[in-house]
């Protein structure tokens, strides 16, 4: 009850043969003991709040019945219904049009605010994640790569990932600029020290060993060429460090 998750595929989420009503009622049941009335009404809130129309008739309808949008209002009413901590939402704007998306991502930065509730949003859209999240964390291959403040990361990154991110965001898909950085994420993932090695502009010859996640200028950020280096230049206090938690699941 104090972790939930907002799923990427609203159809896939929901089950086909079982009314929106149910499934959320089950959702409240399964954590909190309530009266019929009152299950009834923290549910009809909750979907006013938002912005569902004809409550009433969409409890009684299957999810194949609703459009995109009403559907991803569904499993947000099922992730917020029980007031929790903590709310995971897997790319929640992936499948919906552009003037939904702002809909949906107002609605989860309104019930944040309103709950004091905090949001993990995992998504590849740039725009998304700087008009709602407060920090950033950049993941290439499975390893963070940089993490920080979402403003300051995406106008000064630092490392050469978040770099072709924050440009590729900023120019034009079909512009020649963007299709000869884009051309750079051709090809399997490299397997050398560095994830990102084989791929990066910035490459040093340190760049053989395993990069830590070192904080600089109060974010961290896994690169030998953010801390200024050369190949000209020592390295000895940049030598590889240990296996941070995050890379022991690999």
């Amino acid at each position: 009850s104090q972790i939930a998750r907002v799923p990427q595929d609203p159809l896939a989420a929901l089950t086909p043969v079982i009314t929106i009503g149910h499934q959320l009622r089950d959702v409240v049941r399964a954590h909190r003991q309530l009266e019929v009335a009152e299950e009834h009404a923290a549910i009809v809130n909750l979907l006013t709040a938002l912005g569902m129309p004809d409550i009433e008739v969409k409890l009684r309808a299957y999810p194949y019945e609703l459009s995109g949008g009403m559907r991803q209002r569904v499993l947000i009413a099922m992730a917020l219904v029980n007031s929790p901590r903590l709310v995971v939402a897997d790319e929640p704007t992936t499948a919906l049009d552009s003037t939904v998306q702002v809909q949906i991502l107002e609605l989860l930065r309104q019930a944040g605010s309103a709950s004091n509730m905090s949001l993990i949003l995992i998504s590849h859209d740039i725009h998304v994640v700087s008009s709602i999240c407060d920090r950033l964390v950049v993941m290439y291959s499975g390893q963070i790569v940089e993490d920080g403040p979402t403003a300051t990361v995406l106008t000064r990154p630092l490392h050469p990932y978040t770099k072709l991110l924050a440009h590729a965001s900023s120019t034009s898909p079909g512009s020649a600029s963007y299709s000869a950085k884009a051309s750079r994420f051709a090809g399997a993932p490299p397997q050398e020290a560095c994830k990102y090695l084989s791929r990066c502009p910035e490459s040093l010859g340190v760049c053989i060993t395993s990069p830590r996640l070192d904080e600089i200028g109060g974010r961290r950020v896994r690169c030998f060429a953010a801390h200024g280096l050369s190949d000209g230049e020592p390295r000895d206090d940049v030598a590889p460090g240990p296996v941070l938690e995050e890379d022991r699941s690999e």
